[in-house]
């Protein structure tokens, strides 16, 4: 990358970690006093209308990706009258959506009852919750649009700023609430009313950033340019399809076949996993603009060689944090809220495979939408989705949650792992795919044998203070699998390169600091 790239990457990187960074500290206390003011049931229900209305905006089609990819190439030409034409269909479709999501919305209430195994026995009325739930996932299509302005112009440290900031107001906002009224209704309203002041604050900011939005000329695009958009938008819908049915169906079946107090428990571990992944996504995503930017001024080789250095990198981080997520996540939560929301160690395992196999698939996944591979195999999702769901059922009675996310987990297997990677290398980089699925052998041996190693000293360590057991097996998941890979990858091209990024970033904020 030019020096430009680099540093728009470094500085977005830099906000993403620190705005996740705040929002860890907040979102830990938060949710401790949630569960001891009110319980795991209320948990079961946040994840299950949390999936329930993922699955509802389906109605968007996939479209923020299709204008994030066409806003690339406008914006590094500076053809601002095409920006100004994309903004312009991308407003007018997402207020479509978020009138299209409540009342798809409303039109499911009758039937939440059948979404749960056995009857609901909190005290507040189920229906008004799910309906502020619905208000708030309908209303932030109004405004939401125009953060993807800032991330296709590579300044998405500015969504991470304001995030972060109303993060922390939120947070207060709800501990307020919480312990003040004891009740999940008011909860619910806080939280709304902070998401619609971010977002309408910042798409505020956006319109001082970019004054053309607000003007009265007519933003124009081609008719050659809505013919693309048109078909990236239906080949991206049914990718959209896909990745929200494997993605949020989980706690849906959890509790149609477990309960809502099996979805409570759950999603413990999928927040604490999600905080981890949210980590890494403002790294790798503080770098999608300027990949998108790469692929369109830099050769065939230079891509190939980026690609194999952000796999790289996915592995890396994705194997790291996999394994201290394996060896720490029941110490932490038995610590964090006790050995009752604990889940056998077989889930755990499962919950981890899933985390690594979809986060090694990052550099796919991101060349794949930055470089327009939409109409590609455009109905292989739809095979991922029915594999999924079918999976998931047949293992769900036999093996409850565990089987559930084994389903997840082998549809992603059976199609996005080979054949993204297949089609990246065919089309973009004129090059078999073999180098891949070896690299790909290489480093998943690498990160399943540090992990053994690990859990193995860890199994070892027998303090009897729980926390200061808990330091130790996390001091010796921090060092170990770094050296590890350190000595097994060392000379490779792909370290050398992470390993100037990372100087550079240091640098400039030593730089910053004098």
């Amino acid at each position: 990358m030019d020096t430009s790239r680099t540093s728009n990457s470094l500085k977005n990187m830099a906000f993403g970690i620190g705005s996740q960074m705040l929002s860890i500290l907040m979102g830990f206390f938060t949710r401790w006093m949630f569960i001891a003011l009110l319980g795991k049931e209320y948990l079961g229900v946040s994840g299950l209308f949390t999936n329930v209305l993922s699955l509802l905006s389906l109605a968007n089609l996939g479209f923020d990706t299709a204008i994030i990819y066409s806003l690339y190439k406008p914006l590094a030409e500076g053809d601002m009258v095409a920006v100004k034409g994309y903004m312009r269909v991308y407003k007018r479709v997402y207020r479509a959506v978020g009138a299209t999501v409540f009342v798809l919305g409303c039109i499911l209430m009758p039937f939440l009852p059948h979404l749960v195994k056995g009857t609901v026995t909190i005290p507040e009325n189920i229906y008004v919750i799910y309906f502020l739930f619905l208000t708030q996932s309908a209303s932030s299509y109004f405004f939401s649009y125009k953060q993807s302005l800032l991330t296709a112009s590579q300044q998405n440290r500015i969504n991470s700023l304001y995030h972060s900031i109303f993060m922390v107001l939120r947070n207060l906002g709800e501990m307020v609430v919480l312990f003040f009224f004891h009740a999940y209704i008011p909860t619910l309203i806080c939280i709304i009313a902070f998401q619609f002041v971010e977002n309408a604050w910042i798409a505020r900011v956006t319109d001082k950033k970019f004054p053309f939005l607000t003007d009265s000329s007519t933003g124009k695009i081609s008719f050659e340019q809505k013919q693309a958009l048109k078909e990236n938008v239906k080949s991206l819908f049914l990718y959209k399809i896909s990745g929200t049915i494997i993605s949020s169906t989980d706690n849906i079946l959890i509790s149609k076949f477990q309960g809502l107090a099996s979805v409570g428990l759950y999603s413990n571990y999928v927040y604490i996993v999600d905080v981890i992944r949210t980590f890494l996504s403002y790294i790798f995503y503080s770098m999608t603009a300027s990949i998108g930017n790469y692929n369109a001024t830099e050769s065939k080789e230079a891509n190939e060689k980026m690609f194999y250095n952000l796999f790289f990198a996915s592995f890396w981080l994705y194997g790291f944090t996999g394994i201290c997520l394996g060896v720490l996540l029941n110490p932490f939560i038995s610590l964090w809220i006790g050995k009752d929301y604990l889940l056998p160690n077989w889930t755990v395992f499962i919950i981890i495979a899933n985390y690594y196999t979809a986060g090694v698939q990052y550099a796919s996944t991101t060349y794949r939408e930055v470089t327009g591979l939409f109409k590609i195999g455009k109905y292989r999702p739809l095979i991922a989705a029915v594999i999924n769901l079918v999976i998931s059922i047949i293992l769900a009675y036999p093996l409850g949650i565990s089987g559930i996310l084994l389903g997840t987990i082998i549809s992603r297997l059976c199609v996005y792992f080979w054949y993204d990677p297949y089609i990246i290398h065919k089309t973009l980089f004129a090059r078999s795919v073999s180098k891949y699925f070896k690299t790909y052998v290489i480093y998943a041996a690498v990160s399943i044998c540090t992990g053994l190693l690990c859990l193995f000293i860890c199994s070892r360590i027998q303090i009897t203070s729980g926390i200061i057991n808990f330091i130790a097996k996390m001091i010796v998941c921090a060092i170990m699998p770094n050296i590890i890979f350190v000595i097994a990858f060392r000379h490779t091209d792909e370290f050398k390169k992470i390993k100037w990024y990372a100087q550079s970033l240091y640098q400039r904020r030593k730089n910053c600091t004098h």
